[in-house]
């Protein structure tokens, strides 16, 4: 019996788009039917039928009867698509049958003939110029890789792929990577290597990198990247039957990693892109979000609570934090590598400064609730996102003058200290009780130094500014203004 109309469509569309990217790469013609009469099955609905008789397929090591028969049983459960694994494609390449090979991956495969005296001079001269050219060291990897007028060896094939991808060629990278990755002609996978070499060929824009990447980042769980190098590498695919058969691959790739996103990579994807992809991002594969430069990948969880950041009304969310989406606040753009203004080693800070990974990681990462922190400004320009609601205190590092009053045993007050602090709130989104406080750094040194703070209240959306301006600044000591610029969003 068929199954409901609409799941049916559904479940048909899910296989459907699996096989497609399914390369049947056996000669013997014999192996192709049974997946056929397997997609068949799965196409009209019956998934039962059709997952026992790949069940017999995959122990027959049928090509891609196991992968499809994962694909199957997912579509089955209404589970995410599976994150495949590559054991019988290796097994069957060590076998010696190539074209395994194109289950590991999207790699370039060479067909022609070096057959005569004509091919033998060719290869002979070929063989010459790869000691120093690197196209040359690449069609000679190509054909240790298919056995053409050489003899097949993918040990071979990796050294001369691994020569050219060192001189940068682009499809030398995308295909050094696929064998570092599973350690073809080595046998000694290495995923680092495998990742600095396919990243290399995306920012040459190699269309087949991109997919093998992403694979890569589904074998290591970087969903939200590897949703990303799957579409964008579709859209880099030329609209020539050697490329446009891979579209199934891709879409299946995306929509593994989709399927797997957290809320918080999903609200990054919304307005954000992974920085170091910048250089080869277009205006479609933007679709208006940015890459801002300093904004590191979302954690795996909202931020809820620090030693110097926490909600203001953090009972009101106890154990309810799923259903609480995460700020995702606008980009605020802040000056990479500032100088300290001062030296705080041993002076234990407050409160950690805007720039670092740990306070931009809490800023854009957290519940969308109000909330209060505090931070130490260290840097001549600042630059932070906060929501309506939030309350902040700001600290600078501060050294105390003595005046007439203080020398005759008075207390220190904001007059002593090297800064003022002016709230330029043309927009009018922070309130401030014009408060200076003193906390000192130590008992010793209390007439010396100290903490200088204010707080703020955000209280509608608009940016506004907050400047320290030097009041106390002599030729031995020496002042800059530092500025905090706050996007209440």
């Amino acid at each position: 019996m068929l199954m409901n109309k609409s799941k049916n469509s559904f479940k048909s569309l899910y296989i459907l788009a699996f096989l497609s990217a399914v390369n049947i790469f056996y000669s013997k013609p014999s192996f192709a039917l049974p997946i056929q009469d397997a997609y068949k099955m799965l196409e009209e609905g019956k998934l039962d039928e059709g997952i026992a008789l790949l069940r017999k397929l995959a122990a027959t090591n049928t090509p891609q009867a196991a992968q499809l028969l994962e694909y199957a049983i997912s579509a089955k459960k209404n589970l995410p698509p599976p994150v495949f694994s590559y054991e019988k494609d290796l097994r069957h390449l060590s076998k010696g049958h190539k074209n395994a090979i194109d289950g590991l991956g999207i790699i370039t495969r060479f067909k022609g003939d070096f057959s005569g005296i004509s091919g033998q001079m060719e290869m002979q001269s070929l063989i010459q110029a790869a000691q120093t050219n690197p196209n040359a060291q690449y069609k000679l990897a190509l054909l240790f890789q298919e056995g053409i007028g050489v003899p097949y060896n993918l040990k071979n094939a990796h050294y001369y792929f691994k020569k050219a991808s060192q001189n940068n060629n682009p499809n030398a990278l995308n295909s050094y990577g696929v064998y570092a990755r599973f350690g073809l002609g080595t046998n000694k996978p290495d995923k680092d290597a495998a990742e600095i070499s396919l990243k290399k060929a995306v920012l040459l824009n190699n269309p087949y990198a991109f997919f093998n990447l992403s694979s890569l980042y589904l074998d290591k769980k970087k969903w939200m990247e590897a949703y990303l190098l799957a579409t964008f590498g579709k859209s880099r695919l030329s609209n020539n039957t050697e490329h446009k058969k891979y579209d199934g691959k891709y879409n299946i790739y995306a929509r593994a990693a989709k399927k797997r996103l957290t809320p918080l990579e999903q609200a990054y994807l919304k307005k954000y892109v992974p920085y170091w992809m910048s250089s080869v991002l277009n205006k479609d594969d933007l679709e208006g979000r940015i890459f801002p430069k300093a904004l590191p990948l979302p954690p795996k969880e909202m931020i809820k609570k620090t030693t110097w950041f926490e909600a203001i009304n953090a009972g009101a969310f106890d154990g309810k934090y799923k259903d609480i989406p995460p700020l995702m606040p606008n980009w605020v753009p802040f000056e990479l590598d500032q100088k300290d203004i001062n030296d705080l080693t041993n002076k234990n800070p407050l409160a950690p400064s805007p720039e670092t990974e740990e306070v931009i990681n809490t800023l854009y990462y957290r519940r969308a609730t109000p909330s209060k922190f505090k931070l130490t400004l260290n840097k001549k320009n600042n630059s932070i996102p906060v929501m309506e609601g939030d309350v902040f205190e700001i600290y600078v590092y501060s050294k105390l003058t003595e005046n007439e009053l203080t020398k005759k045993g008075g207390h220190f007050y904001k007059d002593n200290t090297d800064y003022k602090i002016y709230l330029d709130n043309a927009s009018g989104a922070l309130m401030s009780d014009n408060k200076p406080v003193l906390t000192a750094l130590s008992i010793e040194t209390r007439n010396e130094e100290t903490w200088f703070s204010q707080t703020f209240k955000a209280i509608k959306k608009g940016k506004s500014v907050i400047r320290f301006i030097p009041q106390n600044a002599t030729e031995d000591h020496p002042l800059v203004p530092i500025t905090l610029t706050v996007d209440v969003n």
